[in-house]
């Protein structure tokens, strides 16, 4: 069911299937400001960052986001979005409505690509570590008597093996990644034949 579009100015709104939205009501009702600030906010930023193939599908969902607010809701805090309990709620619905849930798996994978992009970016080759080491220092002033003295000191130790993982890691999630492209291919080959199928069966 298509619940929200652009109308003529570009502005989001419910369609005539979505107005009566028992979820999109609940959200309506809770703003009580004049010219329904959060309602708006809320389902232009759903319809931006959910829409399946929408206009920014193809960025990571971090991205996405980022780009939504800059170009639609300058100002807006998407935290308090998903904090609200009735956006969260639409939000929830929209997303299952607009999306498979091999669709929703798939922007779930996205996450951990993004997660683990940051991850990687974060792990430098050598690290710092401190350590304790011993130096020899006189037992007294003018001694020549020498003691073991222990110090803290930092040195650099060899991290690629962290970085390693992290690429592997990566690699394992674009492999998944290829899996699932597979199966969204075949789920839209399926669904277009369905389709050829019953237009036949209905002529």
């Amino acid at each position: 069911m298509n619940i929200l579009e652009t109308n003529s100015e570009g502005k989001v709104v419910a369609t005539e299937n979505g107005k009566d939205l028992k979820e999109l009501v609940d959200l309506y009702s809770t703003d009580r400001h004049q010219g329904k600030p959060f309602y708006n906010e809320v389902i232009t930023f759903a319809f931006y960052m959910f829409k399946k193939n929408g206009i920014y599908s193809n960025y990571l969902p971090a991205a996405r986001e980022e780009i939504v607010i800059r170009r639609h809701l300058p100002g807006v805090n998407s935290k308090k979005i998903y904090e609200h309990g009735k956006a969260k709620t639409f939000i929830e619905y929209y997303q299952n409505d607009e999306k498979s849930v091999l669709d929703r798996s798939w922007e779930a994978i996205l996450r951990d690509i993004e997660d683990t992009i940051k991850w990687l970016n974060s792990i430098e080759y050598k690290k710092k570590v401190k350590v304790e080491i011993e130096i020899d220092i006189p037992r007294e002033a003018g001694s020549q008597e020498m003691i073991k003295y222990p110090i803290k000191q930092w040195i650099d130790v060899d991290n690629s093996d962290e970085k390693r993982k992290a690429l592997k890691t990566l690699e394992d999630l674009f492999s998944t990644i290829e899996r699932f492209e597979t199966k969204i291919e075949s789920q839209r080959l399926k669904s277009k034949k369905e389709m050829i199928g019953h237009s036949l069966f209905d002529n």
